[in-house]
């Protein structure tokens, strides 16, 4: 019987650093998307949906990854971690753009938020920390792209919003 639940958590083990490993490597491939407005006027939809307002703050706040202007037609989005990505808006045609959005750095190892605490604290935070580090885990790549489709999810209803209004 031990011999079954041995089996089993190695291949749990097993399973996770397998997943980790795809869901990094979507996040940092990104999404990209067309919409049929120009880059100025999805520029203003992306900054109402994340850079302003309480719904924004509410948003930023409930999914851990924050969201702020960096340029004309780009976006910087980041995790309290320092996992970080960028939205760039171009002109596709004449009358759509193009939305990419991708990881440009994942951090890798465990979540170190506690400083301080007791020594067996201190020992096994650091021991996380070191099996993150040699199995190559980045503890928010599943969040990153998450964020990556809800952003296409909500910019493009808040786009169809606008057109049928």
């Amino acid at each position: 019987m031990e011999y079954i639940v041995g089996i089993a958590v190695v291949a749990a083990v097993v399973g996770g650093v397998l997943w980790n490993h795809r869901t990094k490597a979507a996040a940092f491939a990104g999404v990209g998307f067309e919409v049929p407005l120009p880059p100025g006027q999805v520029v203003a939809v992306i900054s109402a949906v994340y850079c302003q307002g309480a719904k924004a703050a509410v948003r930023n706040t409930f999914s851990g990854v924050s969201v702020r202007r960096e340029g004309p037609a780009e976006f910087v989005f980041e995790t309290r971690l320092g996992d970080t990505g960028e939205i760039r808006i171009t002109a596709a045609d004449e009358a759509g753009s193009t939305v990419e959005a991708e990881a440009t750095s994942l951090y890798i190892g465990g979540v170190l938020l506690f400083e301080s605490g007791s020594p067996i604290w201190q020992l096994s935070k650091n021991l996380t920390h070191l099996i993150y580090r040699m199995l190559g885990l980045a503890p928010y790549a599943a969040r990153m792209k998450r964020f990556q489709y809800a952003l296409e999810r909500k910019v493009t209803h808040q786009i169809h919003r606008q057109i049928q209004a």
